[in-house]
């Protein structure tokens, strides 16, 4: 059986098993016992009745489906035939058995007690019998069939609750089957217990960490000393160009900036030193003449 295959089989056994005990269900707790609440009995022998005929495809129909799934599981699943899986493989078989037997009861009886289609009834399991108008009595027939739908009903329901339990067993059992070594018990159970614990343990503190460094990339920059220490010589740089007149580049970078400065800075001082330059050569002759004749005197 493929893969696709088989999870389909799996479903629809799960969906069947579903709607036949929870139409069951349904039944006993909800609809049997709710039918009171009409005050004309043979209403509520007619909305038994169409009620039960309404639902007995779907009743049918899931627990044939059911009954074939779990054959078929049964035959493509090796598993299942070794022990100790096959001890509740072969109860899970009788119970689907008995779900197929108690449907097609609970078929006849329901055929039996709706053979008036508006018969009185005090609830769908209980029959009235002193009513003070014979004709409000449930017919004899009919009453015999509600006891004994008491009976199946309550069957049906012990059935449902045994397939759901064996099923969920068997679930538990194959999660811990290994194909190599069988059903993992003792101490091996509990170390490999002890390897899933650690690896969620290490999953979890990576997953953590991943979560505390996205909400630390997310808070504000705090500069460092060195960045701290750059950006006010950048600063200190620029006021003392902008007092001299030095212009800046625009938005440029700090390193780019304090470089710039820099070399506005020797610019200027070169334009200050070569225009002093050039008035001392052109005093120093007179300066000089102006020393010859204190010495000539």
């Amino acid at each position: 059986m493929n893969e696709t295959l088989k999870y389909s089989v799996h479903a629809l056994h799960d969906i069947a098993g579903a709607t036949w005990f929870g139409g069951n269900l349904f039944g006993v707790a909800a609809l049997n016992s709710g039918v009171r609440a009409a005050h004309n009995p043979h209403e509520r022998g007619a909305v038994l009745n169409q009620t039960w005929e309404n639902f007995a495809p779907f009743s049918v129909a899931s627990v044939l489906a059911f009954g074939g799934t779990w054959a078929a599981i049964r035959l493509s699943d090796p598993r299942l035939s070794e022990e100790p899986l096959s001890t509740v493989a072969r109860v899970r078989d009788w119970l689907t058995v008995g779900a197929v037997a108690g449907t097609v009861v609970s078929g006849v009886l329901n055929r039996v007690i709706a053979s008036e289609r508006r018969v009185p009834v005090e609830s769908g399991t209980a029959p009235i019998k002193d009513a003070e108008n014979e004709a409000e009595n449930t017919p004899q027939h009919i009453a015999r069939a509600q006891r004994a739908m008491r009976f199946v009903a309550a069957a049906d329901l012990l059935v449902g609750a045994g397939l759901l339990a064996t099923g969920a067993v068997l679930e538990q059992q194959l999660i811990d089957y290994s194909p190599a070594k069988g059903l993992l018990t003792g101490p091996r159970k509990v170390a490999l217990d002890a390897v899933k614990a650690v690896a969620a343990a290490e999953l979890v503190r990576r997953a953590g960490k991943l979560l505390g460094d996205s909400v630390e990339a997310l808070r504000p920059h705090e500069p460092s000393t060195a960045e701290r220490i750059k950006s006010g010589a950048v600063d200190l740089f620029q006021r003392a160009a902008e007092s001299v007149g030095v212009r800046q580049p625009p938005k440029a970078d700090p390193l780019a900036r304090l470089v710039a400065t820099v070399a506005s800075a020797f610019d200027g001082a070169s334009s200050v030193f070569a225009s002093k330059a050039d008035e001392v050569v052109e005093e120093a002759p007179a300066a000089w003449r102006r020393i010859a004749g204190v010495f000539n005197r």
